[in-house]
């Protein structure tokens, strides 16, 4: 009798809309206070337009760009550990609002370290250079390829498939530049060079920084049209 009388009140329920059990919401992106923080700063002194923005994970966010280009007007909206689908994800929030003149883009690291296939990190690259031209058709984007390190060394042939990729893709528009590490970042050996590295044989130190600086100056005077 009992279920009888509860099989009533959900299809009474059902029938005028109202829920039987109350929504359950999903968790907060694990994102959401950095990218927070980010709209704080904003709020206090929105960035002027047609600027340019370095966006992705620690590599960007590690970068000291307003000390490596103090003559250009350059943003870091990098957020370490993050990857393609999390740009993709607060495009609208970190990018496009900015609207910026060049991006300098640098994620798929932390993807494959996830264990996500070059395929579905070439995926995604792709899905965010199509927000860009949607959103923003006359900025131009300098891709930063995956950087071979010491202690990831065992995934960079998987990072050198998307590295690929993502030059392929960057080939179809001459609005977008790719910048391959290898050159900067390979010993003698053909290795990454630990001296390029911080002790954790993952992240750049300064001297790795300032090779990566110079090689990128060029590209964005360029970008810029100096």
């Amino acid at each position: 009798m009992r279920a009888c009388k509860f099989g009533v009140i959900a299809l009474v329920a059902l029938l005028c809309g109202a829920p039987l059990f109350a929504a359950v919401e999903a968790p907060p992106n694990k994102w959401e206070k950095a990218i927070a923080e980010f709209e704080k700063e904003d709020a206090k002194a929105m960035p002027a337009p047609g600027g340019v923005l370095f966006v992705g994970s620690s590599t960007i966010r590690l970068w000291k760009v307003k000390e490596a280009f103090p003559d250009l007007p350059v943003l870091n909206r990098g957020f370490g550990g993050s990857e393609y689908v999390d740009l993709n994800l607060f495009f609208d929030r970190i990018v496009a609002k900015y609207q910026p003149k060049v991006i300098v883009l640098y994620a798929g690291d932390n993807d494959i370290a996830m264990g996500k296939t070059a395929e579905t990190v070439a995926a995604e690259y792709k899905t965010l250079l199509g927000k860009i031209d949607t959103a923003l058709p006359e900025c131009r984007v300098i891709t930063v390829g995956i950087k071979p390190s010491v202690a990831r060394w065992n995934l960079y042939p998987a990072m050198k498939q998307v590295n690929e990729a993502m030059k392929q893709l960057a080939a179809e528009k001459p609005s977008r530049t790719f910048l391959d590490q290898e050159p900067l970042l390979f010993g003698a050996d053909g290795k990454p060079d630990a001296g390029l590295l911080m002790k954790d044989g993952l992240h750049l130190n300064e001297a790795g920084y300032d090779k990566l600086t110079e090689a990128i100056r060029p590209l964005l005077t360029a970008a810029l049209g100096g």
